[in-house]
């Protein structure tokens, strides 16, 4: 077939010294996947590689490569597309030696980690409902009154909401009123030329070639030359565009601003919303509260705020159970009670603990999960969560905050929440006399807020632990 020598050149070129993805002949097979739906079976078929190349290009699918000499049957996928006269074999994944529908049957459907969407989003429902609010304004043509700013201890599922609303923001847009996202974090903006490149959409970046940047964080301003028009004003722009096209700006992270970037992006963000759809949504731990008021001292207090906190014992309870019932596995109401306390209604230990139970399930070849299974499980989530607890440990050690921290965890054994006052004494009383100032207690309260060990939730005057077994944890070492 023309190009297939091409093609295998090519993928042999890119394939490094002992790289899994083995360096193919015109003998070599394939395994090819055929297009199909979300929920549809898939059904591979064994074909010389002239002819699945020539059947991928058609539809456009993915295929997996094999190679017909080894003694392994190691895949890796590929995306078989064409450019002009070339064809091009472009690695996506490994796979190991069962067929591709028995590795997607086994897929664990939990995923913890950094801001993966769970298998079922549980207990969100009040947050998905504001967010859906503001949606229905975007989608009206109608712009927000305030910005929105999201918070709350690591691993509650903030970039998840955010990844939520980006989808239903696409499911809201319409040919008519096509609703725009950006997304971004502090760390991928170095200048103001890094902010307008994700604010102004591709066409204006095409029909704009910037000239001269004035490097002032605080006006987020420049001088353009423009093919069509000499010296237009960005704002101008960035204002018409959402008059066409409404925009959210989705910033997580954001406790990391630098603060000459945030008042500059605070005072564009009111800027646009008076003439037209503009929402910037501001994600991150509950030290963005303090960080934002000293940036803008009434700015959260005129924002949208949500605060994400723990589930409750029947969201975590639908969290783990639902998507173990979709599999074929049951667990029975006493064993699904320990594991909910063991989770603390954390999310991320939620979906720690559902990982766990489906591997064993599927290990085991079990249809339903007893209390033996759940301790072989508790063995796996101790495991991660040793190393969790570790690392926050000695970043307060390492801030000589440790003996302070061990005094608020005995605070936390008696009553869920406590006063302001009641931390700062805590902190006072286990801190140097020497070194003690009003100001230095505050700044110690702020650091403890920073780590996520202490929190308040918006429209609290109590505050509550972060993560309730890291002070246990604390406490037994």
């Amino acid at each position: 077939m023309p190009g297939l020598s091409r093609a295998i050149q090519s993928l042999n070129r890119s394939a490094k010294p002992n790289s899994l993805l083995p360096r193919l002949r015109r003998t070599a097979y394939f395994n090819w996947i055929p297009a199909c739906g979300e929920n549809d079976e898939l059904k591979s078929r064994h074909c010389p590689a002239h002819i699945i190349i020539g059947r991928a290009i058609q539809s456009g699918v993915a295929a997996s490569v094999t190679h017909p000499h080894r003694s392994t049957t190691t895949k890796r996928q590929a995306q078989i597309t064409r450019r002009r006269k070339f064809m091009y074999i472009i690695p996506i994944r490994v796979v190991n030696e069962k067929s591709t529908m028995t590795l997607i049957k086994d897929l664990n459907p939990f995923r913890p980690g950094t801001g993966q969407f769970p298998p079922y989003l549980a207990g969100r429902e009040n947050e998905q409902g504001r967010l859906m609010k503001i949606l229905a304004e975007m989608s009206a043509g109608r712009s927000p009154a305030t910005d929105m700013v999201m918070y709350g201890p690591r691993g509650m599922g903030k970039t998840v909401l955010l990844n939520w609303l980006e989808i239903e923001a696409k499911k809201a847009s319409t040919k008519d009123n096509p609703i725009r996202t950006s997304w971004t974090t502090p760390n991928e903006l170095t200048s103001p030329a890094d902010l307008w490149s994700y604010l102004l959409s591709q066409d204006w970046k095409k029909r704009l070639k910037p000239n001269q940047w004035i490097a002032k964080f605080a006006l987020l301003s420049a001088t353009w030359e423009s093919r069509s028009a000499a010296n237009q004003a960005l704002v101008s722009a960035l204002t018409n565009e959402c008059k066409k096209s409404p925009l959210i700006f989705l910033m997580d992270e954001a406790h990391t601003m630098d603060a000459g970037l945030c008042n500059g992006l605070l005072n564009l963000s009111q800027e646009i919303r008076r003439e037209a759809p503009f929402l910037l949504v501001l994600a991150g731990t509950p030290g963005l509260r303090h960080f934002l008021s000293t940036v803008n001292a009434s700015f959260v207090e005129r924002s949208n705020v949500i605060g994400i906190a723990r589930l409750d014992a029947q969201a975590t309870a639908d969290a783990i159970v639902k998507p173990l019932n979709e599999h074929g596995i049951e667990i029975d109401d006493t064993t699904l009670a320990q594991v909910v306390e063991d989770s603390q209604h954390y999310p991320y230990f939620i979906q720690l603990w559902g990982a766990a139970l489906w591997g064993v399930a599927k290990e085991e070849e079990l249809q339903k999960l007893t209390s033996q299974e759940v301790t072989a499980a508790k063995t796996k989530v101790d495991s991660v969560r040793l190393d969790f607890y570790e690392e926050r440990k000695d970043k307060l050690d390492d801030l000589g905050l440790l003996p302070a921290a061990i005094a608020i965890a005995k605070v936390f054994q008696d009553t869920e929440t406590t006063t302001r006052d009641t931390l700062k004494k805590v902190i006072a009383d286990n801190l140097p006399v020497d070194s003690l100032t009003t100001q230095s207690v505050n700044e110690h309260l702020r650091t403890f807020i920073r780590h996520d060990f202490v929190w308040r939730s918006p429209q609290m005057t109590l505050y509550e632990p972060g993560i309730p077994s890291l002070m246990t944890y604390i406490l037994d070492q």
